[in-house]
């Protein structure tokens, strides 16, 4: 975790709220999806300096333990997925089971205040396993 993150939930700013963004990225099928978890769409800019448009979406995260055995987990899943989302989900789900490239996730917190640079970046992950119900 940054050290701003943690004077952030230390101090418990009010007003604060956190955003939590996801950045799937499979460079040979459909390139870059960025999915905001809320009912608004949410305009950032990364930490390149490059604004994107993250699409609403009823994500559900479960963030890593923080731990010494070396493994972190992230658990994300779609819910209550729209019409426009879904197809990129599904092309997803048969890119990442067909494919030998892996797909990346790359998690981005921001303040709801302040969307021109994340409190924190998890570093990406591969996507190791999907399962999906339409």
């Amino acid at each position: 975790m940054s050290e701003y993150l943690r004077r952030v939930h230390a101090s418990n700013p009010i007003g604060e709220a956190k955003v939590f963004t996801v950045e799937l990225r499979h460079e040979s099928s459909f390139g870059v999806f960025y999915l905001v978890q809320g009912f608004d769409d949410f305009v950032a800019t990364l930490e390149t300096g490059v604004e994107v448009t993250f699409q609403r979406s009823g994500i559900g995260l479960q963030m890593p333990e923080r731990g010494i055995s070396g493994q972190e987990d992230l658990l994300f899943a779609f819910d209550g997925v729209n019409r426009t989302v879904w197809p990129l989900v599904r092309q997803m789900i048969q890119s990442i089971r067909q494919s030998p490239q892996q797909c990346l996730v790359t998690v981005r917190i921001y303040f709801e205040t302040d969307p021109s640079k994340p409190i924190e970046v998890l570093a990406p992950m591969p996507v190791l396993d999907v399962q999906a119900d339409a």
